[in-house]
């Protein structure tokens, strides 16, 4: 079995699982005049990619980096991927082992963090004490939204839901995710490195021009097989020219003219300035950064009149604009380009004006300016009251509801966070929590509280609801649906009336050693127990069954376990303990790699506090 990839696929498991259960909170997080009073500073920033392969969104991110370090800023990018080699970095690069969330190697002096694509939301929200951020460039699922299955509408959703800053690259993008997300996005242009996308030395018009164009054939939105098909129709006009096609692949189709496979970015400046005519077949782009590279570099611009291009193209002044999914119309207009050198002349002089709008220094300056203040609305934002009470020990549920009810009924502040006797958080904990109220996402909030006792040598965590809103409507303490995991972990003293009664059951049970009557216990109640339950529900059992030294039985038990819920590293870590006990150590230190590259299991109700650590000390 391949551990790296089995551990990743069940890594994005366990991020979807939490998805599943995120309930939206009542405001976002706006960035409405953050500029205000905002100073200049330096600022240490972690864009996180989920790959460096050529393409122009990674681009873009890498001309992000290197300008922000330009500036005295400390910048990492942090990837599972290796170290790109097409791109000079100045930025430092970590890279991350598969099986490991990309936030645990974000250095702790970081600032802020960026996300790249939407679905690193949740690890960089969740499992991260910094403020984060989101660029979005533009995935083909924003824009074909609608062609998504419901599951997947319903994911995206709840990935746009998590309340950070959004930065699109362009108005049609921004409008969009407004659109079918209901996100406030603000804009940040792209733009171009003029030490690559520079005007010819020599600016001729031949009479058999070279026509560009850029893309993968295997993409669809991006036209190709419109534009070649356009060029056909040229072609049989009788017009003579040159073509020219640059991919990041070898294209399956033929082709006879010249091919340019994943030039580096230096080339590709050239290639733009041996050619007269640029193409663009788009169906939809966020910001197109081929037509402006080519504007910057001589070509005349055609292209579809695609929403994205519209943020910078203007028909008959910097460009020629045809029809989308036509290549009829974008025929017309290259024939229009091959016939008047003197228009086409004229769209150069206007497209080299367009391209240097575009200026990295201006958008940099913007970005530098919103990261800047996001830092410090962070650091200095206003927090809500919140007021700590102690509950007496050894309430039963109802009991912890009525003296909660009656508290946030009445009370002043915004929300209180409940203790037992002998519990306390530090001040930098009740720091991290007043952020994270600040945002108001949810009435109920749970903390990971550790239990030291309650299993030998095996210190447990579990979700508690320990936080809530004034005026919250407060029945069943126990019930974890409807809150927001906060990552702050609080040790726990004795009995917890915030437990499900099986489990406060069931602990009480093993704490005697009443282990058959676990046993019984957890057969009979497992049925109804919900699938957050069952996983942790099987834990116990198998504790009771390996004390009862029923090993059979317990394999059995755990191995089946492990197919419903192969993110769960406790249920692996014990098939490791039983299957060491009846001596079969090749397979058990299988089970302790699998369970430790999982890592601790904090998206679950109850987890092994550091699983890692009570691994290793069967792995040495």
């Amino acid at each position: 079995m391949d551990i790296s990839a089995e551990i990743q696929q069940q890594y994005y498991k366990r991020i979807h699982s939490y998805l599943l259960n995120y309930k939206p909170g009542e405001k976002r997080w706006k960035i409405d005049n953050c500029m205000d009073g905002a100073k200049k500073r330096k600022l240490t920033v972690a864009y996180i990619m989920n790959h460096v392969r050529v393409c122009g969104g990674v681009k873009i991110i890498f001309e992000h980096t290197q300008r922000l370090v330009e500036r005295g800023h400390d910048v990492y990018i942090v990837s599972h991927a290796a170290r790109p080699d097409w791109f000079d970095l100045k930025a430092e690069f970590i890279t991350v082992p598969p099986q490991f969330s990309r936030v645990q190697y974000v250095p702790e002096d970081v600032d802020i963090i960026v996300c790249t694509v939407a679905d690193q939301l949740p690890e960089c929200f969740l499992l991260s004490n910094k403020p984060v951020v989101m660029f979005e460039q533009g995935d083909t699922y924003i824009f074909e939204f609608e062609k998504n299955p419901p599951g997947k509408k319903e994911y995206f959703a709840k990935l746009w839901s998590i309340p950070v800053p959004v930065f699109g690259v362009s108005k049609v993008l921004v409008d969009t995710l407004q659109r079918h997300f209901g996100v406030q996005g603000t804009i940040i242009h792209n733009a171009l490195d003029p030490n690559i996308y520079y005007p010819r030395a020599e600016h001729s018009n031949p009479s058999k021009p070279a026509i560009l164009f850029v893309g993968r054939e295997d993409v669809p939105f991006k036209g190709i097989q419109d534009v070649r098909k356009a060029l056909e129709i040229v072609r049989e006009s009788g017009r003579a020219f040159d073509e020219v096609w640059v991919t990041q692949v070898k294209p399956k189709s033929s082709f006879e003219g010249k091919l340019y496979v994943d030039p580096s970015q230096a080339e590709l400046g050239n290639i733009y300035r041996m050619c007269d005519i640029y193409v663009s077949g788009s169906y939809y782009e966020s910001f197109s950064l081929p037509p402006l590279e080519a504007m910057a570099c001589g070509c005349a611009v055609v292209s579809t009149d695609n929403e994205g291009v519209l943020e910078y193209a203007q028909h008959g002044v910097n460009c020629l604009l045809g029809k989308v999914g036509d290549p009829g119309s974008l025929a017309q207009r290259i024939i229009e380009l091959i016939d008047d050198q003197q228009k086409r002349e004229y769209l150069v002089q206007n497209g080299y004006q367009t391209a240097t709008r575009f200026n990295w220094n201006n958008i940099m300056s913007q970005w530098e300016d919103y990261l800047g203040a996001i830092v410090q609305n962070w650091e200095t934002g206003r927090y809500p009251g919140l007021l700590i009470k102690r509950l007496p020990s050894y309430l039963s549920q109802q009991e912890a509801a009525r003296i909660i009810q009656d508290v946030v009924s009445h009370m002043e502040e915004e929300y209180c966070l409940w203790l037992f006797e002998g519990e306390a958080l530090s001040d930098s904990d009740v720091e991290r929590i007043r952020h994270i109220l600040s945002h108001s996402l949810s009435s109920i909030y749970a903390l990971q509280v550790q239990y030291s006792k309650d299993i030998p040598e095996h210190p447990v965590a579990r979700l508690e609801n320990r936080i809530f809103k004034r005026h919250s409507i407060v029945s069943d303490v126990s019930d974890l649906s409807q809150s927001m995991v906060i990552p702050v972990q609080l040790e726990g003293v004795g009995d917890s009336c915030f437990l499900p009664d099986w489990l406060r059951e069931t602990r009480l049970q093993y704490s005697r050693g009443d282990y058959e009557g676990i046993i019984v216990h957890l057969k009979s109640r497992y049925a109804a127990l919900s699938q957050d339950d069952k996983p942790v529900a099987v834990k116990w059992l198998a504790l009771a069954l390996m004390e009862k030294d029923r090993l059979t039985d317990c394999m059995d038990v755990l191995s089946k376990a492990m197919q419903s819920f192969p993110s769960y590293s406790d249920l692996s870590y014990l098939l490791g303990r039983v299957l060491l006990f009846a001596g079969d150590v090749k397979r058990a230190e299988m089970c302790f790699k699998l369970a430790k590259t999982s890592g601790t299991a904090a998206l679950f109700k109850e987890y092994f506090h550091d699983i890692e650590k009570i691994c290793s000390m069967y792995l040495q």
